[in-house]
């Protein structure tokens, strides 16, 4: 079952399917749909597994998030990805409205932004972020005796 995307008591995404209302004549998903209610849960299922191994690699501790700002937001590009697929898959990738396609575009964007580190997550830090693994040590000083310099230039102490 998806952790992010709003789902009604009977397990239907139903934040999913308010943002095809005006696209499209989906109004419920059961076992006779096409595509079926558990094709578009698995469907939610991938996409935030992306979402999750993006955060993953990226040094979250919690994944998947847990915050509910966190979740706020993860849940609005989970929907608009899941209303992007379904809407492929009942009508094919051609002819796309602009909205559509604005959808998936954004979901990529916020991809690249967590991986570039442009963009974090409302309620914590990647752990990267907050515990460097490196700290920046100066070398050691050099010992005139054992290292010749050629010129005054070439010395790096003070």
């Amino acid at each position: 079952m998806p952790t992010y995307a709003e789902l009604d008591t009977s397990g239907v995404p139903v934040g999913m399917l308010k943002w095809l209302q005006y696209y499209t004549d989906i109004t419920t998903l059961d076992t006779t749909s096409e595509p079926t209610l558990n094709q578009t849960l698995a469907t939610l299922d991938q996409i935030e597994a992306e979402i999750n191994g993006v955060l993953a690699a990226e040094g979250y501790a919690t994944v998947p998030a847990s915050g509910s700002a966190s979740v706020n937001l993860l849940r609005g590009y989970v929907e608009t990805e899941g209303a992007y697929k379904l809407y492929t898959q009942v009508y094919g990738p051609n002819a796309l409205p602009e909205a559509v396609k604005a959808w998936h575009e954004d979901y990529r964007a916020f991809l690249s932004r967590l991986r570039r580190g442009e963009q974090y997550l409302p309620d914590q830090q990647p752990q990267s972020e907050d515990e460097p693994v490196f700290g920046i040590v100066r070398h050691p000083e050099r010992d005139d005796t054992f290292t010749f310099r050629w010129q005054p230039r070439d010395w790096d102490e003070p």
